[in-house]
C-alpha cells in the first residue's frame, strides 16, 4: 500500500464527522497553475515533529499487524498529512525500507521556542538553496506562550509574547525573501487547552489574551503579498471546533485523551484515559495538555493542503 493511501486511510478513520470549513486566506489573487510543491521543510516544535524511531506528540498507533507494531504512518500529524497529499514522505517515517530519497524535510524540534526556529532557519538557509517550488512550514510559539506565562520575573507577559510574535514574522519573511513559499500557523488558543483548564479563571484569561497578542503580531508582521505566504489557523480551528464540537463530530475537547505522557503515548488501552480507550481517542480534540489530537491534526494537514493549492503561490 502507498504511503499516501496509508495516511488518507488513517486521516479518514478519524475524521469521517469532519467537513472542510475552516479556511483562512492570507491575501488575495487568482490561481493561474496549481502549485505543486517539489520539497517541503518543515520548521516548529511539537506539533511538527516527528522524532527519529517514528513517534509523535499526538496519540501513536499500533497496526493490526500479529503482533501489532507501532506505525508512524498512521495517526499523520499534520506535515505529513500535507507532505503525503503531494507524494512525499520524511525521513523520520519512510513509506517503506526501501525508500532513501525523501522530498520532505523535517527540522522541527521537540520543545523547541520560536529562537530555536530561528536558528534552524539559520543553519538551513547557510547550507542550502531555495527556489519558489520549495514549501516551508513554520509552526510555533506555544512553548514561548507557556514559558512567558510561568515565569514569575516577566511582569508584562502579553508585551513579551508580542515581541515574540513579531520575530517569528520575520523567520517567515526571511524565508520568502530567500525565495520560497511559506504557510506559518498562528498557534491555537491556548486558554482552550487542558493544561490552561488546570489554572485560575484569571489565569485562563491571561493564557487567552497571550496567546491571541502573540498571534496577532505574527500575522500583522508577515509580509502579505498574497504571493509567497499563506496563512494555516490553528487558533481559529481550535475556537471554532470548542464553540461546537459536536458538528465537528468531537466528543470531547477540554481534556486530553492521553494519561501517557509524550510522545510515549500510544493507541493501547493504558495509555488512554478511559473516556477515549472504545475509540483509541479518535473524537478527541487534544491527545496531551497542549497537543492536538489526530483528528485535530488531520484537520489542520486539510486546510494546509487546501491553502497550498488555493495561494497564488
Amino acid at each position: 500500500m502507498k504511503f499516501r493511501e496509508v495516511l488518507c486511510r488513517s486521516a479518514l478513520g478519524v475524521m469521517a464527522a469532519l467537513s472542510v470549513t475552516l479556511l483562512v486566506a492570507c491575501g488575495g489573487g487568482e490561481r493561474v497553475d496549481p502549485f505543486v510543491p517539489q520539497k517541503i521543510v518543515a520548521f516548529g516544535d511539537e506539533s511538527s515533529y516527528i522524532a527519529s524511531d517514528g513517534r509523535k506528540y499526538t496519540i501513536n498507533a499500533f497496526n493490526t499487524a500479529t503482533p501489532p507494531v507501532l506505525d508512524c504512518k498512521l495517526n499523520p500529524i499534520w506535515v505529513q498529512y500535507l507532505a503525503a497529499s503531494f507524494g512525499m514522505s520524511f525521513q523520520q517515517c519512510p513509506p517503506n525500507a526501501q525508500t532513501t530519497t525523501f522530498d520532505a524535510v523535517n527540522l522541527a524540534a521537540a520543545n523547541a521556542r520560536v529562537a530555536d526556529v530561528r536558528g534552524a532557519i539559520d543553519n538551513y538557509l547557510a547550507s542550502n538553496t531555495v527556489n519558489s517550488k520549495h514549501l516551508f512550514t513554520v509552526y510555533a510559539g506555544q512553548n514561548d506562550v507557556i514559558a512567558v506565562f510561568e515565569d514569575a520575573s516577566i511582569s508584562n507577559k502579553v508585551a513579551a509574547v508580542e515581541a515574540i510574535g513579531e520575530a517569528l514574522a520575520q523567520q517567515v519573511n526571511r524565508l520568502a525573501l530567500a525565495g520560497g513559499r511559506v504557510l506559518f500557523v498562528p498557534i491555537p488558543d491556548v486558554s482552550l487547552t487542558p493544561y490552561a483548564r488546570q489554572q485560575s479563571a484569571e489565569n485562563q484569561a491571561l493564557l487567552k489574551t497571550m496567546s491571541a497578542q502573540f498571534n496577532t503580531k505574527l500575522i500583522r508582521f508577515v509580509i502579505n503579498d498574497g504571493r509567497a505566504i499563506g496563512l494555516v489557523s490553528a487558533e481559529e480551528m481550535s475556537q471554532v471546533i470548542a464553540a461546537n464540537p459536536a458538528f465537528y463530530g468531537y466528543t470531547n475537547v477540554t481534556a486530553a485523551a492521553c494519561s501517557a505522557s509524550m510522545p510515549a503515548c500510544t493507541n493501547v488501552d493504558a495509555d488512554l484515559i478511559e473516556s477515549a480507550r472504545a475509540n483509541k481517542g479518535a473524537s478527541f480534540f487534544w491527545s496531551g495538555d497542549r497537543y492536538l489530537s489526530p483528528a485535530a491534526h488531520v484537520r489542520l494537514g486539510q486546510i494546509a493542503d487546501t491553502r497550498t493549492r488555493n495561494n497564488p503561490f
